[in-house]
């Protein structure tokens, strides 16, 4: 353009303008009288008169566009803020959904219709645990709500990183994986306790994986911190009308058959 801008500038005295559409072609609209098209250049209905710029079907499809668009726009910022304060991995940024096994829908069912309820999933390794979880946390994604995963390291950065801490505490779905692995010290244990202590108060919920069960995780935090974080610390994925899920995933070790 002569005056340096990238948009192109039309004449309100011609009745028909060269437009540009996605595939970067060109169309004439006849912007009077005709549909611009959603997508651009793809209707070529006559306007009625109390239509402007698109036809009643082209601007329900156009809207639809809009809010898809916002909504993807508005996942990325919240995985992105995620990713930047460490409470989600850099990894989810790329994941895609995987194929899952008949028990592993099974327990996706019972996790999507109990969104109330926090769960504690137990499986030996390989058995999709983490996968399961993904498919969750890419669910409230999905509907622009906040999540966060941690592992026994993001637990403790969290000891020392406010803003970590404050994101496991009020993201919507918190997923612990493997809460009973990595960095497990009374320290840890406290910080897992105080972390999930908050979130009940607010009834958000988490999502506590690990390869023993829920007996076994509770009696390992009572030796570590000698007794004060045993039962009550995975007692507080119990709210009032809705107890914990406890699922068991067993079977053959998905990443040998894979």
């Amino acid at each position: 353009m002569p005056d340096g801008s990238r948009y192109p500038k039309y004449d309100a005295a011609v009745d028909v303008w060269e437009c540009e559409r996605e595939d970067r072609g060109t169309f004439y609209w006849r912007w009077k009288t005709h549909c611009y098209g959603a997508p651009a250049g793809s209707c070529n209905r006559v306007l009625q008169p109390y239509e402007h710029t698109y036809c009643r079907a082209c601007a329900t499809q156009h809207d639809r566009e809009c809010k898809e668009y916002h909504r993807l726009e508005k996942r990325r910022n919240i995985l992105t803020c995620a990713i930047e304060d460490g409470s989600m991995p850099e990894w989810f940024k790329s994941w895609q959904r995987p194929m899952i096994k008949p028990q592993q829908a099974a327990a996706l069912v019972q996790l999507e219709g109990n969104e109330n309820c926090c769960a504690f999933i137990e499986g030996l390794k390989g058995r999709g645990k983490t996968s399961l979880v993904s498919i969750v946390l890419s669910s409230y994604l999905d509907r622009c709500r906040t999540v966060a995963f941690a592992v026994g390291q993001t637990v403790y950065e969290s000891r020392r990183n406010r803003n970590l801490y404050h994101a496991l505490c009020t993201a919507e779905l918190l997923v612990f994986d493997d809460i009973e692995k990595d960095n497990l010290h009374a320290l840890n244990v406290a910080q897992i306790h105080n972390i999930l202590s908050v979130r009940e108060q607010g009834r958000l919920r988490t999502i506590a994986t690990s390869e023993i069960s829920m007996d076994n995780v509770s009696a390992l935090f009572k030796n570590l911190s000698n007794d004060p974080h045993g039962t009550s610390t995975l007692d507080r994925l119990n709210f009032p009308k809705a107890p914990c899920l406890q699922i068991e995933l067993t079977g053959e070790n998905l990443r040998r058959t894979s």
